[in-house]
Order: C-alpha cells, then structure tokens, then sequence
C-alpha cells in the first residue's frame, strides 16, 4: 500500500448507478454482508436523492466511520485490484482510495471518506435493480458542486451547468415549468428564480437547505434516519429557561421522528416538561439543597437506573453544573456533550466526552442550545414547540404578564408603566388581560383596582398554554415570554438588569426587545438590591413599548 498515486496510471471509467459494475456491486456486498457502516456520497448520493438514473461520475463516494478504517484496510482492500490511503485531504478527512480493473486498461475508482462523527443522517433509496442503497444527500460534495455552479453561472458557461441545474430542480422541488422555487426556509416564503436560488445557497450553511431535502425525502417516501436512537437533554429547574429548551428539541424531532428524546428535570418541573410532546420520556430527581458541598446521590438511584435501562446515545447538558454533568457520567452514556469550562460552572466539562467552545461569550440561550445540538446534527434549528393538543380559540386579547419569580423581581418593570401601557391600549380598542402565576399575586388587587382583567394562574401548564391563545404577550424577562416565544405568539420583552442579547426571545417568532442599557447594566440580579435605584427598568418608557406592540399586531 502506498500514500500516493498518479492519476495517469490508473485512468477511469464512468460509473452509472442504472448499471453499477461487478465489481463495484461485490464491494457492496461485501460492506453488506460484514456490516461496515458505508453510505453513499457526492454526486452518486445526489442521483439516488433524485432517482433519476442516468448520469455517469467519474468515481464512486463512499461515507465511513473512522472507527472502522482498520476493517477496511484488513477486510475489504484484499478485494480491490489496488489501494492508496492520504491521512488527511483538503477537508482534514482520511480517504482511501480503491482501484477496480474494468479491463486491461481502465479502472473504476472508489474513494472512502472516514468521518468520526457521521452527522448528515442516513437515507434508503432503491435501485432500478430492487436492490436498496444508503446514501447521505448533504455533505461536502454538494457544496463544492453548488461552488462550481455559481462560477460557471458568472462566467456565462450554461453549457456546462445543465447537468447540475437539473440536479437541483429535483432536489428543490422546483417547478420546471416556471423556473421557480417554493422554497419553504426563508422568512416570507417568497418564490425566487432558479438563478437566484443557486446564488442564496451558495452563501448560506447546510441546515438552509435540508428543509427543502426533508421535504422531498417525505413526498417520496425515502426513508430518513439518525446514526442515534435515544437523546437524554438535561435542564434541571428555572421554567424559563426549561422552555428555551424546547425549540431545538421540536427542531430534532422534526428531521427524525423516529429519535426518541428524553428529559432530566427536578420533579417540580415535570408538568411543565410534559407540554413538550416530543418528549418521550420525563426523568426527574430531587432538588439538591445545597450546591457546593458533598452530593448524595442515593436518591437519585432509581432515577439512575431508569436511565441506565433506555440505553441513551447522547447526553445533552444544557445546564452545565456539577450535578448535571455528574449524573451522565453516573448513568454511563457514552456520549456526554456540553461547553467548554468558560461556558460552565463548578467543573462540569470534567464529565463531558465532548466539549464545544461557543464562537462568542454573549450568546443568547436560544442559539446556544442550537450551537450545542448542530456539532452532532447540523441542519437542525430551533422550531416551534409542537405541543400537546390544546383548543384554539382566535386570537383577540393582548395579554401582560407584569411579574416575575421572587428571585427575579428585579426583572419587572414598573407595575405603574404596565398599567398605563394597558390604558393606551384599551382605548385603542384593544382586548387586555393582566395574567398573574404564584409568585406575582401580590400584584392582583392593584391591576383589579385599576379596572383590568386579571387572571391567576396557579397550575404551569395552564401558563404556558395561555400565551398560545394571545393576540401579543408583553412582558419581563420570564416563563411568560418564552412560552409565547416558543409557540408562534409574537411578544414584546421588556430588560433591564439581564443581558437584552442573552436573554431575549428567538427569531421563530415574530418579537420586540426593549431595553435601556444604563453603564450597570446587565447587573447581578440574583443578590435582590439595587443601588441605582433600578434605573434600568425606571428609564424604559412606555411609549416605546406601545409603539413595540403596535408593529407587531398590525
């Protein structure tokens, strides 16, 4: 074996799928029979996505598990005529390369590109023969054929592009009659010219396409499927911030329904875990008193073992403290996933198996959450939360959510401002609400006062089910908003001492931010004093909000 070979010595015959060489299917065969991991790629992966059996390629693609590379070299080249390894191509990948006589004087070539994590996901297509192949539809391949497109285009070669452009009209669900594609990603689902499409693509990440992909894979009924079958995602208490858990959750479970998702909460939040109907399984354990000192797990065991029996994948650790990073490492998943040490606190990133560094510091929850999840799945985004079945009603009232936990109260704005902004609404005719949870009833006979509706609150789930059914949710930086957030309500956050760019709600949903950024903001809330006489929320001015509101409801 050697690392190195001349591309004169051994020239090529094109491969077609709707009649793959002898040889070629041996090969195949044989991936089969030993069960290696393989999947098709490049250009081949991009015929079978489209069934349209008729291009030659000038070698065979083939996706690999870097574990498996010894099997390969032990195994499967004895049945090649010759092979060749590079340690590492242009894209930092080990590829080995194998030769096939077609005849005394051409080769069919075969490139095996090894991967240590295969995170595309996999699908099944059949061949004109009834044999099935996997195949694996976006990866690098694509991206240097959409390169090639765009310059080819600028460069006025259309002859050279008809071959890549009707590829594309397959993939894109393109009407060929009209040039033009629904493309369902972009923000106003606006039809744009195959031209422009190719051009948009070429500046945009994987995840912007595979909408389009799922969509066909769907209407065609291909099969679609992850290298993982149990996810466990990890967020212990805060409500607020279980729900900003939810999007990217929706965003998995809708590329791969079949990926059952389990959540580890404490016991307390488990009704609300429960609005998420992706959630297969809920886990919860009891709240640990004191953080920082010696932990007794005894407690935890049967929730261990519960664990332990369901086999998970990966371990998700969204909340990046000792205790949570600790008990995947008890409950021996093999894969345990959270930020680097700058991004966690008291040690957790000893229990990862991976670690990731965020690009920046300040990084809103919704997209750390995304950053985390797309190392592994990167055409996954966050999504709207498909939750469990609620009754609609239209939505006609505009509801203000004036508190906050009692931890938080920092965070609320002067319940002096909502009022007014209540009263400026209520003579434009609007529908208001005041809605009020356990921690904030205290502000129930003030709003009643004042000749608003006020409803209490007193079950989570019915919380969280309540914003779904509002017109606009207005509100502090709390469960309210995200929940809004989460399920398609637009809402106005109004921030003081927290950060406006951590924690304000996700671009699924239409929203406003409203800050004032005074030199002590963002502050420690956590220690419940002000010594700026909460100029933060005191300098937010009501006419802002109004004016926030209005863009969004009309």
């Amino acid at each position: 074996m050697d690392t190195y070979y001349k591309p004169e010595d051994f020239p090529t015959r094109p491969i077609s799928v709707k009649e793959l060489p002898n040889p070629l299917i041996e090969l195949l065969n044989q991936l089969t029979q030993r069960k290696v991991f393989f999947a098709i790629r490049g250009g081949l992966s991009l015929e079978l996505a489209t069934k349209n059996f008729e291009m030659l390629h000038h070698d065979l693609d083939i996706l690999a598990d870097d574990i498996e590379l010894n099997v390969w070299l032990k195994e499967i080249t004895p049945f090649s005529d010759s092979y060749f390894i590079n340690q590492s191509n242009i894209h930092g990948k080990k590829v080995l390369t194998l030769f096939f006589k077609a005849n005394d004087n051409d080769f069919y070539q075969v490139d095996v590109r090894f991967h240590s994590i295969i995170p595309d996901g996999i699908c099944n297509t059949l061949l004109p023969n009834g044999n099935s192949l996997p195949f694996c539809p976006i990866e690098f391949a694509f991206w240097e054929r959409v390169a090639k497109i765009i310059h080819l285009y600028d460069n006025k070669e259309f002859n050279r592009i008809k071959k890549h452009i009707e590829m594309l009209k397959y993939i894109l669900l393109i009407d060929v009659s009209t040039n033009k594609c629904n493309d369902v990603f972009y923000d106003k689902c606006e039809f744009y010219n195959i031209e422009n499409v190719i051009r948009l693509f070429g500046i945009y990440e994987v995840k912007n396409l595979f909408p389009l992909i799922r969509q066909y894979l769907i209407r065609h009924k291909i099969e679609f499927f992850a290298p993982y079958r149990r996810l466990l995602f990890c967020r212990f208490r805060a409500p607020g911030d279980i729900i900003r858990t939810f999007p990217i959750i929706s965003g998995i479970k809708y590329f791969h329904p079949e990926i059952e998702i389990g959540y580890l909460c404490y016991e307390r939040h488990a009704d609300l875990v429960q609005c998420n109907k992706d959630i297969s399984y809920i886990h919860t354990v009891n709240e640990i008193e004191e953080p920082g000192k010696r932990i007794d797990f005894r407690p935890w065991e049967k929730t261990i073992v519960d664990v332990k029996k369901l086999n998970y994948d990966l371990f998700f650790d969204l909340h990046g403290i000792s205790h949570s990073g600790l008990f995947g490492f008890i409950a021996e998943i093999k894969q345990r996933i959270g930020f680097t040490r700058q991004f966690v606190k008291e040690g957790a990133d000893i229990f990862y198996t991976n670690t990731f560094e965020l690009p920046q510091e300040c990084t809103n929850r919704f997209l750390r959450h995304e950053f985390l999840v797309q190392q592994f799945f990167p055409y996954v985004s966050n999504m709207l939360c498909r939750q469990l079945d609620i009754s609609e009603t239209e939505k006609t009232c505009i509801l203000i959510c004036p508190g906050s936990s009692q931890v938080g109260i920092l965070k609320r704005w002067p319940l002096s401002s909502y009022i007014e902004l209540g009263n400026l609404l209520s003579n434009q005719g609007e529908d208001i609400v005041f809605a009020l949870g356990n921690e904030d009833s205290e502000l129930y006979q003030e709003i009643k006062d004042k000749g608003f509706r006020v409803k209490m609150f007193d079950d989570i789930r019915e919380l969280f089910f309540s914003t779904k059914n509002a017109k606009c949710v207005i509100g502090n930086d709390s469960a309210w908003l995200h929940a809004a957030c989460v399920q398609g309500t637009p809402n106005v956050m109004i921030v003081g001492p927290s950060s406006h760019v951590i924690c304000h709600t996700n671009d699924i949903t239409p929203h406003k931010t409203i800050f004032a950024s005074p030199a002590c903001s963002p502050c420690k809330i956590w220690e419940y004093k002000c010594p700026n006489k909460h100029i933060c929320m005191k300098q937010v001015k009501v006419q802002d909000v109004l004016y926030a509101v209005n863009e969004l409801i009309k």
